[in-house]
């Protein structure tokens, strides 16, 4: 697998152990350290105090880890590498840069990155396990120059890039403050048996054979052959410096057969299928092109067989002798199909099949890294993009191989789909606004989830508009839409479209208007401690509590309001949490409780007057008796 996270396979559990594998698969440091010594001088003095064990590990390890064939990458050296048994050192030759990136990468994909600083002489020594740079193998490393640019140039260029302007960046270039392309320096070492390769140890001188005339077999081409010189065509010999002759013809040669060219062929050569074999330990093929007259093209190429120093690398590349620069290698034992065209032009990467433009196959997590290394002056950042059997994804290298982006396998079609327009719908291809969210099972919803543990106050979702802002929620199978919106300079508002109007307001001062009655919640299944009130003591209470007429200061129209103060209501009745704010139930409910008492307190009076007024009607006909029994007596006397 590529360097980096080693993503799990079980959809239930992967979740909960990628951190676990992160650490198991990711990029595994050599743990190199950066010490910077006084000198050369001090550097050994240093190193000879160390213990033999260490002192082997540095002469075995870092003694030849520049023990290389460097390659140069583009024009010019970037740092003189200087090996010794105390250790390895680099010294710049890039002039002014920022730092020096490098990079190593070894055998079972280990791979170390390290900074130096500018202008630094830097011994790097390998410190703990050597994770993994003794096994056999071959090493690669490449030294980047990051250019010197101050903080207000980099955000100048991240700013014209971001507008997509060029001219800032060709300006830098044409200033010198920025190389025209990367500057890089590149080379191997190799280990072999445990041991470092010298490449200064020279390649043993190969037999020549006189030339003679031999019989060679290609029985699979059909028979045997005799190999002569021809005679149809007029050939001389010209004497070579140390006595070596060249024949030179001046005419076409044609050679019926096949041919051998360089120091180790032998007159029993046994070419196989071969037309055209090269033979000898430092294998090249030039392309002189010696145009020289107008804008004829004249450069120079050549194929390039194996590094020509001990310890180089097994490879094949094709060179431009002219500019010295390698843009194309094979290194030997490249798997079968690392890079296959086929007939319709369509490319594959360990595939000799690709069934679009470009196919990458591999048994596990086929990966494509993108690199910004910083050489052109940007933050270096580091983008993968791989998938699998559990996820397609975008893995940011730089910060922690996180994954910011990932697609499940079997995700339906339209899950995220962008038009043309800049629209996003999920779950359609047919946005009708910025961001169009569907489904078609009943699971459609919006969830803004913030995991936090730590207890604060957020805002978690915000909508702004320089004018009126408003939300609608619409019922398709009555056809009823309402409304949340905010008017300026009026307030909230609640509206009943296509029929309706403004059911419910809420102003700047805070005052609710509703179009119908307020209806709180009063039901006796939703209580408890339920107690009954003294009437007597509710109304002793309520007549201790001042009423006023008044206006909110906000009110800027002085609109009168009469009521208590919340303050007075709740001395007195100890209702509610804010002394500042009284509920209206609270208010109806003392207001009952001191109604039922004088209404209680009437009945009671009225029973009392009903009985004065039934003593007093019989008082009267009883006085009307005794008057009318005067007057009868009265009326008796006179007769008399």
């Amino acid at each position: 697998m590529p360097d980096g996270a080693r993503w799990e396979r079980n959809s239930t559990d992967g979740e909960k152990r990628v951190l676990a594998n992160q650490a198991l698969w990711a990029e595994q440091d050599w743990r190199v350290q950066s010490i910077v010594y006084g000198g050369k001088a001090g550097g050994r003095q240093m190193e000879r105090q160390r213990n033999a064990w260490f002192l082997f590990i540095m002469g075995f390890v870092l003694g030849g880890l520049f023990m290389v064939v460097p390659s140069i990458a583009s024009s010019g050296a970037v740092a003189e590498v200087t090996v010794e048994t105390w250790g390895v050192s680099f010294q710049p030759l890039a002039g002014n840069y920022e730092k020096l990136v490098l990079t190593v990468v070894g055998p079972e994909g280990k791979r170390v990155r390290h900074e130096f600083a500018p202008g630094e002489e830097i011994f790097l020594e390998v410190g703990g396990a050597l994770g993994g740079l003794g096994v056999d193998g071959l090493y690669k490393y490449e030294l980047v120059v990051v250019p010197l640019l101050d903080e207000t140039e980099r955000e100048e260029l991240l700013q014209a890039r971001e507008d997509g302007d060029p001219g800032l960046l060709r300006e830098f270039r044409d200033a010198g403050r920025l190389s025209a392309e990367r500057r890089t320096q590149s080379g191997v070492f190799r280990i072999l048996d445990g041991n470092l390769v010298s490449p200064d140890e020279p390649e043993p001188a190969p037999k020549v054979l006189p030339p003679q005339t031999a019989k060679r077999s290609r029985s699979s081409k059909g028979g045997t052959a005799s190999q002569t010189k021809g005679s149809g065509r007029q050939a001389g010999h010209v004497g070579q410096s140390g006595g070596s002759l060249a024949q030179v013809i001046l005419e076409d040669l044609i050679v019926i057969g096949s041919s051998c060219v360089g120091l180790d062929c032998v007159s029993v050569e046994n070419f196989g299928f071969d037309t055209l074999r090269l033979k000898e330990n430092n294998v090249r093929f030039h392309f002189d092109d010696t145009s020289a007259t107008g804008s004829f093209p004249n450069n120079d190429w050549r194929l390039v067989a194996n590094d020509s120093t001990n310890g180089g690398a097994n490879k094949f590349s094709i060179e431009d002798a002219t500019a010295a620069r390698i843009p194309f290698t094979i290194e030997a034992a490249a798997p079968s199909n690392s890079l296959y065209v086929d007939s319709s032009g369509r490319i594959g990467i360990k595939t000799s099949t690709p069934v679009v433009e470009i196919h990458v196959a591999d048994g596990d997590s086929p990966t494509l890294r993108l690199e910004q290394d910083g050489s052109s002056g940007f933050t270096p950042q580091t983008w993968d993009i791989a998938g699998n059997e559990t996820n397609f994804f975008i893995r940011d290298a730089t910060n922690g191989s996180k994954l910011p982006f990932r697609i499940r396998p079997g995700a339906p079609t339209d899950a995220l789909h962008i038009l043309a327009n800049g629209n996003v719908g999920l779950g359609t291809a047919s946005a009708s606004a910025p961001l169009h969210v569907k489904r078609t099972d009943g699971t459609a919803k919006l969830l803004v989830e913030e995991a936090s543990t730590a207890l604060g106050a957020r805002v978690l979702g915000t909508f702004t508009n320089k004018g009126r802002t408003s939300i609608e929620l619409a019922e398709t199978y009555k056809g009823q839409i309402w409304r949340l919106e905010n008017i300026p300079n009026m307030g909230f508002f609640i509206n009943k479209l296509y029929g309706g109007g403004i059911e419910c307001q809420l102003d700047l001062n805070g005052n609710l208007t509703i179009s119908g009655a307020l209806t709180q919640g009063s039901d006796r299944n939703s209580k408890r401690d339920i107690v009954p009130v003294d009437g007597g003591d509710v109304l002793e209470r309520l007549s201790q509590v001042p009423i006023a007429q008044w206006s909110y200061k906000a009110d800027k129209n002085g609109t009168r309001h009469m009521g208590p103060m919340a303050q007075d209501f709740h001395e007195a009745f100890g209702l509610g949490s804010d002394p500042t704010r009284i509920a209206p139930l609270d208010v109806a409910g003392a207001a009952l409780a001191a109604v039922r008492t004088l209404d209680e307190r009437v009945r009671e009076r009225e029973t009392v007057i009903q009985e004065l007024k039934n003593r007093n009607t019989e008082l009267e006909a009883r006085l009307a008796a005794l008057e009318e029994l005067v007057r009868s007596q009265a009326g008796n006397s006179s007769s008399h």
